[in-house]
């Protein structure tokens, strides 16, 4: 099937809705052609090696490996990244995943944004009362050990 033609967010849905696993290699082949766009199993990709590294990365250059890009950072980038990394969050909960957005931090402090926390609860990874630095950092070594094991 030819998805050339595709809106992004059609194609997002699709690669996320696993009844179309089947078409899942096309669909991402043809995001991945398509600079400026952010797309799921492209972060995941990068996320694994920076998982791999037991590093994180900043919000920004996240971005631009990403897209390919330069990106001049604003409060709408800002916005769109943080709603990207909760839609990564869901995918990395249904893979079985660890919840790789804990890597991507915020250069100045190096923490997560505060809809980590706020998805971390939605999907039942932590509780409300839990401590939002520690559950950050939780989160972070779980991927550290995570492609520690999967590169054994």
């Amino acid at each position: 099937m030819d998805f050339t033609d595709y809106k992004a967010e059609n194609l997002e849905r699709i690669a996320g809705d696993a009844r179309y696993k089947e078409h899942h290699e096309a669909v991402n082949a043809v995001l991945s052609t398509r600079e400026k766009h952010l797309h799921v199993a492209g972060g995941i990709a990068v996320l694994r090696d920076v998982a791999a590294k037991g590093e994180t990365i900043a919000y920004k250059p996240f971005h631009e490996a990403l897209t390919g890009t330069k990106v001049v950072w604003s409060q709408g980038k800002a916005a769109a990244m943080g709603k990207f990394l909760c839609d990564t969050m869901g995918r990395c909960a249904d893979a079985g995943l660890p919840m790789l957005a804990s890597l991507v931090v915020r250069g100045d402090d190096g923490r997560c944004g505060p809809g980590f926390h706020r998805e971390l609860v939605r999907l039942k990874k932590a509780a409300p009362e839990d401590d939002p630095e520690a559950a950050e950092l939780a989160q972070r070594e779980a991927c550290w050990a995570w492609a520690s094991n999967e590169a054994a």
